[in-house]
């Protein structure tokens, strides 16, 4: 997977239960939900996490919903930061990472540049 390539620490849940357990006890700077996760969406979990991380003074990762049909109005209403369509490929995640360190002013690791085409692709994010 390219979050690999990139150097990323990934942990996936297979449930919004699952992912609720996980958010509670740990800090992530990005996090990718499906919109349709059994036993709770994912417009649920990130106004959850959201309202979570305000109430326990935390600082919430970047949020990012995968969905067949993205709809911008929606996702923001429920606190997401970006919205993406199904299926996400390569371009895809290059787009959502470049979002990422836009939105926290952070370039990717020298690491990561050459995985991104950094060269070719950081006009787009500076």
């Amino acid at each position: 997977m390219i979050f690999r390539q990139l150097g990323l620490h990934i942990q996936s849940c297979e449930s919004g239960e699952e992912a609720v357990e996980v958010l509670e006890s740990r800090d992530f700077d990005l996090l990718l939900f499906d919109v349709n996760l059994p036993t709770m969406s994912g417009y649920a979990l990130c106004s959850w996490y959201k309202t979570m991380c305000r109430s326990r003074g935390r600082k919430a990762g970047y949020v990012v919903a995968v969905t067949a049909d993205p709809d911008d109005g929606n996702c923001a209403s429920f606190g997401l930061d970006r919205c993406l369509a199904k299926p996400i490929g390569t371009a895809g995640v290059v787009e959502l990472m470049q979002g990422f360190w836009k939105a926290n002013s952070q370039p990717p690791s020298p690491a990561a540049r050459p995985a991104m085409g950094w060269e070719a692709q950081a006009r787009d994010i500076s």
